[in-house]
């Protein structure tokens, strides 16, 4: 298990059920960003659809990582 604000647990990131609260919606985003680009966005929840803090940390987070693709 990772540490709170740290990451997602490893029974999340193997999809094993038993999550609670749910550390994310699990609402993913891919969208074109640019020419060769994309850009992903996911989210971290604390305290699951009850809003932070929570055991799974203070704050709930949204990360965005953008990807450039070369052929």
């Amino acid at each position: 298990m990772v540490e709170p604000d740290a990451g997602f647990s490893d029974a999340f990131c193997n999809a094993q059920a038993g999550e609670d609260p749910a550390m994310s919606t699990s609402y993913t985003a891919l969208m074109p960003w640019g020419a060769n680009e994309l850009i992903v966005t996911y989210d971290r929840l604390a305290n699951g659809w009850a809003g932070a803090p929570g055991p799974n940390g203070a704050v709930d987070r949204v990360f965005s990582l953008s990807v450039t693709i070369s052929i």
